[in-house]
């Protein structure tokens, strides 16, 4: 059963009143929460109350009727209770004081003239005595080699500060020979800052595809959807030829495999052939069984772009964003009726890149625009053999080469220099499940290197991610990414007979005839 807010804060009460009601009974007491709404629990109607709440408040009524509210920030002691597993261990000075008698780095530091000045210093209230710096304003306790990572670790635990607020936090309170090397190696190697912090995402430069030689020899197909329902479709199968940039929008009810491999042969395959390549991104109809026989059965290569990187599909990319914006500027939400109109638009548009436009480059002339009176003026000369025509237009079209594509504006690259090196890789999360949850995931370990793809071994099987979604993992030990990634994939389990609540269960008891 799923508690209010309320009720969990209640049954707080009841629970902690009935725990030390030995202490509690016959005393004037006051009870402090920073749930402002039960503090009216004693003066609201008791109709209005459940039996459960009834019960807990004429137990809770039995010791004091005194409740008050406290902002939650001034509530530090609930507070910290309630967080004790995120408290780090402090060190005990008992075991450190005993760890400096078998030193043997102290040993040669108190032997030797060295600049570091040691003195033993009781500790107030105790008898122990350590060797601290006692030139400091504060006296900084020698640590010894066993107890540097946990001194570190108990400060740096608590707010995950940066190298160097790090490295003034503990030498401000410690001292030992190298204090500022090894807080600047274990701040760089802490995965939880690895994996919540951003410093720089990698921008590799712009790859470039395979020239195509001819025309609808290699093509790019994406969705675009969900989208208003028009004339029973919400969305919108695009394709366009790399080499002459046409482009075709086909407009479907669904994304089914089914759907969308009949439409890629009856408007694509059927009428401009079957293409050599096809790049597509990892979406399921594209992945499933049915489309993988498709490009089987008609040869075709399937060329797949790495998760959450668009810009390896960047050309239809692009004419999605020409597309829609012309749609928009319609100002209708029957985008299936100025498809066409749109479509036509596009295919009789300039392109700087190809010096001519898409229609011409498949026509051979450009199309007849509505409201186009005058066309190109033809002058009557003898006739030719159709044969010999037939043959120089074959060598014109065999001479046509696809222009290279012209990028408006290079953004600046960056690539870790780390990566050429590291073991292992933190990937970032494109979709992030809450407010509070980090960017990065991981380790994992890198199995493969390319120059825009790296192949990464995530949950058991090799992925293909992009390097622009990567960057290094700093680590010192292999057994501590191996602990951390079990902590991240291990789903809670329940102990054995008690359940996730924390509830003992018993097993049933079955009787048997004897």
């Amino acid at each position: 059963m799923k508690y209010s807010p309320y009720d969990r804060e209640l049954l707080a009460i009841y629970s902690a009143i009935k725990y030390y009601r030995h202490l509690l009974e016959g005393r004037k007491f006051t009870v402090y929460t920073d749930h402002k709404p039960i503090t009216y629990a004693f003066r609201q109607d008791p109709l209005k109350s459940s039996p459960r709440q009834t019960r807990h408040l004429e137990f809770i009524g039995q010791f004091t009727t005194d409740i008050q509210h406290v902002a939650g920030k001034e509530n530090v002691v609930a507070d910290a209770l309630s967080r004790v597993e995120a408290i780090q261990e402090a060190v005990d000075f008992e075991k450190l004081a005993k760890s400096q008698k078998t030193d043997d780095e102290l040993q040669q530091i108190l032997q030797s003239d060295s600049a570091l000045k040691l003195k033993e210093i009781p500790i107030p209230g105790t008898e122990i005595k350590l060797y601290c710096d006692a030139e400091a304003q504060i006296p900084r306790p020698f640590v010894t080699g066993s107890y540097r990572k946990q001194i570190f670790q108990s400060l740096h635990g608590l707010s995950h500060p940066g190298v160097k607020a790090t490295t003034k936090l503990v030498m401000q309170r410690f001292v030992w020979p190298g204090i500022q090397q090894d807080c600047r190696k274990w701040s760089q190697a802490c995965l939880q800052c690895q994996r919540a912090k951003v410093t720089r995402h990698n921008k590799t430069p712009t790859g470039n595809f395979q020239t195509p030689t001819r025309r609808f020899e290699h093509i790019h197909i994406d969705i675009v959807g969900p989208m208003p329902m028009s004339k029973g479709c919400r969305y919108c199968l695009t394709m366009i030829d790399r080499f002459s940039r046409w482009p075709e929008a086909i407009p479907v009810p669904d994304i089914t495999a089914d759907t969308i491999a009949s439409n890629i042969f009856a408007n694509w395959m059927a009428r401009f052939g079957v293409p050599t390549r096809i790049t597509t991104d990892q979406g399921r109809q594209f992945e499933a069984d049915l489309f993988r026989r498709l490009t089987q059965l008609t040869g075709s290569t399937h060329y797949r772009t790495t998760a959450y990187h668009p810009a390896a599909n960047g050309m239809i990319e692009r004419f999605h964003r020409q597309m829609k914006t012309a749609i928009k500027c319609h100002q209708t939400e029957k985008w299936v009726e100025v498809l066409p109109v749109v479509l036509m638009g596009i295919r009789a548009a300039w392109k700087d890149d190809l010096q001519a436009t898409t229609a011409e480059m498949i026509y051979g002339e450009p199309i007849r625009l509505p409201g186009q009176f005058l066309q190109q003026s033809t002058q009557k000369e003898p006739q030719e053999n159709h044969g010999d025509m037939l043959e120089q237009l074959r060598k014109n079209l065999q001479n046509l080469k696809p222009q290279e594509i012209k990028r408006h504006g290079q953004a600046a690259t960056f690539i870790f220099q780390d990566m050429k090196t590291a073991s292992h890789a933190f990937m970032r999360r494109e979709l992030l499940g809450g407010a509070l949850q980090p960017p990065y995931e991981g380790p994992y370990k890198i199995i493969k290197r390319g120059d825009k793809v790296i192949t990464l071994h995530r949950n058991g099987k090799d992925i293909n991610v992009s390097v622009d979604r990567l960057k290094p993992a700093y680590i010192l030990q292999e057994d501590d990414i191996e602990t951390n990634q079990q902590q991240q994939t291990k789903k809670e389990q329940p102990e054995k007979g008690k359940t996730r609540s924390g509830r003992t269960s018993r097993p049933p008891v079955r009787f048997q005839i004897p």
